[in-house]
């Protein structure tokens, strides 16, 4: 009995990709579309008060957020995707704690290379709402 017993251990051993030494100790960060974010968007003649709540990137007028298109896509790797004023974008995403800056532009022009404002690719620098207790 002790004899299958270790046949059976030997057996677990010897398959790989089981333990630890598959596993990478990187982990992908997303971005959290669950909660709500506050900031400016540079780009424009004026900066304009501008948010992401529940996915959807809205502009803040006084006391209330008009939607701005639909919810953002996150695709990985800090890249997103969003249909806004009836048109594709892709944008870039850097979250570093409670801030969040994002830039996009046209989708037929390709992902933004850097975090810089330029024709048509608006830089939005939000910051993490805390949630209301």
């Amino acid at each position: 009995m002790s004899s299958a017993l270790a046949m059976v251990l030997m057996a677990t051993m010897a398959v790989p990709g089981n333990g630890p030494e598959k596993v990478s100790g990187e982990m992908e960060q997303w971005l959290d579309l669950s909660s709500e974010w506050k900031g400016i968007r540079r780009g424009s003649l004026v900066e304009e008060h501008i948010g992401l709540i529940n996915g959807r990137l809205v502009e803040l007028v006084n006391q209330f957020a008009l939607p701005l298109g639909e919810k953002v896509i996150d695709e990985g790797g800090g890249r997103f995707r969003v249909r806004l004023w009836d048109k594709d974008f892709l944008g870039i995403y850097c979250q570093e704690g409670t801030k969040l800056t994002i830039c996009f532009r046209y989708a037929h022009e390709g992902y933004p290379t850097s975090f810089e404002v330029g024709k048509h690719q608006p830089l939005l620098i939000l910051h993490r709402v805390k949630p209301g207790k």
